[in-house]
């Protein structure tokens, strides 16, 4: 990853960012096919390890290592 400015918005708890955006999702994505199941209705998504306690820290800390940003020149 390379660029001038790097910004990081990692989820705060084990709750997806696709989880509050999947109605958004199935609107840019014309999915006229979706059907909600279950609860909540949700669209699948893969779980972001930085949503997983044990690997959010590894995943953070290599990020940071291979990010070349300007900012960190």
């Amino acid at each position: 990853m390379k660029g001038d400015i790097l910004y990081l918005d990692p989820p705060y708890n084990r709750r997806e960012y696709g989880s509050y955006y999947h109605l958004l999702n199935i609107i840019a994505l014309y999915d006229i096919d979706f059907e909600p199941k279950g609860k909540e209705g949700l669209r699948p998504y893969n779980t972001s390890k930085f949503c997983l306690r044990l690997e959010a820290e590894n995943v953070m800390f290599d990020l940071y290592k291979n990010a070349i940003f300007s900012i960190f020149s």
